[in-house]
């Protein structure tokens, strides 16, 4: 198990400053204020997970064992190229968590995206990049395009490829933060012991290209912003063939589900477990909720709320603009605050509350580090010329 997050300090930081230990658990046992956007509520989850059924470490059953014990409120398994576990009967709910199962699908280019809510996916293994988007869509799916910056790991003739198709594919959603591309990347093999134990020394966050990119295309339409895990808790041998380290799991569900989320809103849970499901599905296509780096303090309740002449809009709503007004962002702890408008910085501040004008139409975010780390990355609400959602 890496070390305690709770003496962990990504940029030096004296103990005490609000870095909080992974074990926390970020989903149910967390206080969740009542949201302004009634009747949605907030709920804490991870996106991007591979079991058994495909090259995952552990099965479905240790899977959700871990997301209880982390105190999750849903899971979204996406094993490759496979929706067995949906055909052996595990979607659903299991105690309080809601376990959403989806693909990841593997396209002839190297490129990858999460089909959501699709009817099958047998038949798109390898299949060319459009074509595989439109078939996911006509099967009833939502689409969000994986780990879309890539990562390379040195001295290994290995690479996850990045997304490089633009023309004519269809898709809902970007996971634009990929927790284990993030901590992989340009990392060197004899580097990867120390990266083990600290994992959060590694982490930067997004790419700058990336968000450049999605930036760029929320100028012309909505598009979900996702925080994925894409975790398989492989067993490998990290330190060499030593008796009692033989063999060890990068990383363990039950670690990753306290260090990194994904936080939706979401119309109050029913308890049927196909209609939770695709109103899951929905929140995570258009971009309801935020990714939080929960190992530097617990997101829940982080509000970007647009106060307008025609009422307030919250994360993923598209709405007319109406004239001037005024954007807030609401954090559970300090933090250092950048807002942002086409991708744009407009305001940038410290503490757990920033307000900025709205003068003009655009797409808004928030980003928030702690320590120098990313924490918090918003979806946008978008202010449009003349669009109603």
């Amino acid at each position: 198990m890496p070390e305690d997050l709770a003496t962990h300090n990504p940029a030096g930081e004296k103990k005490g400053t609000g870095v909080v230990c992974a074990k926390h658990p970020p989903g149910r046992s967390g206080k969740r204020p009542p949201s302004p956007f009634s009747p949605l509520v907030e709920r804490v989850g991870a996106v991007h997970l591979h079991s058994t059924f495909s090259d995952g470490g552990d099965s479905v059953e240790q899977i959700v064992a871990a997301a209880t014990e982390a105190g999750l409120d849903y899971v979204v398994l996406t094993d490759h190229d496979t929706l067995g576990a949906a055909e052996a009967g595990y979607g659903g709910y299991h105690g309080d968590v809601l376990l959403a199962i989806g693909a990841e699908v593997s396209c002839a280019g190297g490129e990858h995206f999460l089909a959501l809510g699709a009817s099958d996916v047998d038949d798109l293994a390898k299949g060319e990049t459009v074509a595989n988007t439109h078939a996911v869509r006509r099967r009833g799916g939502r689409i969000v395009l994986a780990h879309v910056g890539g990562s390379l790991v040195r001295d290994v003739p290995s690479k996850a490829s990045g997304w490089h198709t633009w023309e004519g594919v269809c898709f809902d959603a970007m996971e634009v933060w990929s927790f284990m591309h993030d901590w992989i990347d340009a990392l060197g093999l004899f580097q990867i012991p120390q990266a083990w134990l600290r994992p959060l020394d590694r982490i930067t966050g997004p790419k700058p290209w990336v968000m450049q990119r999605y930036d760029e295309l929320t100028q012309r339409r909505r598009v979900g912003l996702v925080g994925g895990v894409d975790n398989h808790a492989k067993r490998i041998p990290l330190f060499g063939r030593l008796p009692l380290l033989r063999r060890v799991c990068v990383f363990e569900h039950a670690f990753l589900f306290g260090v990194f989320n994904h936080h939706v809103l979401v119309p109050p849970p029913t308890g049927d477990a196909t209609g939770d499901t695709e109103a899951l599905i929905e929140a995570l296509a258009v971009g309801r909720g935020f990714a939080c780096l929960t190992a530097l303090g617990l997101g829940v309740g982080t509000r970007l709320i647009a106060e307008t002449p025609a009422g307030a809009a919250g994360m993923g709503e598209e709405a007319e603009y109406a004239g001037e007004g005024r954007l807030k962002l609401v954090l559970p702890a300090r933090g250092s605050i950048r807002l942002l408008r086409n991708g744009q910085v407009i305001r940038t501040g410290e503490g757990d509350c920033l307000e900025a004008p709205i003068r003009q139409p655009g797409v808004y975010r928030a980003e928030v580090r702690r320590a120098g780390t990313p924490w918090i990355l918003t979806n946008p609400i978008y202010l449009r010329a003349g669009v109603r959602d």
